[in-house]
């Protein structure tokens, strides 16, 4: 899944995606007319707005990067820990390691944002390190 996309602010279109904003920029066919500094390509806008916050970033009117949230499943939090996908599901049904609720759940499965699962993912990894280690 792409990290970033670029959307028309008038008609919520995605206009590009890529994994980071200057991939984005890059992608896009097509430059307004009203560019930054005398830019030459979204890139050029890009480096010269140096807008590297997360979240909607505004770079020429009419235009803006969105950040898009991380999407984790069973597999993708599997692949994190670096166990089985049947292991996280064991973990789920179990309530075992303190792992969150899902944030939702869709026909394949439960998903966590990565705002979710992520810092449960860092602790869980921090304290199998230390298991190991000692």
């Amino acid at each position: 899944m792409s990290a970033y996309r670029l959307i028309d602010t008038d008609t919520r279109e995605i206009v590009a995606t890529g994994d980071s904003p200057a991939e984005v920029l890059a992608a896009t066919p097509y430059l307004p007319s009203d560019c930054l500094d005398g830019a030459t390509s979204w890139a050029e806008v890009w480096e010269s707005s140096r807008s590297h916050a997360d979240g909607i970033m505004g770079l020429v009117e009419g235009y803006t990067v969105e950040r898009c949230p991380r999407v984790y499943g069973v597999a993708e939090v599997a692949e994190a820990c670096g166990v089985s996908p049947k292991r996280v599901a064991v973990w789920l049904a179990r309530g075992n390691w303190s792992i969150p609720e899902p944030d939702d759940r869709l026909a394949c499965g439960p998903i966590w944002y990565g705002s979710t699962i992520e810092p449960w993912i860092r602790a869980r990894l921090a304290s199998s390190e230390a298991n190991t280690a000692g």
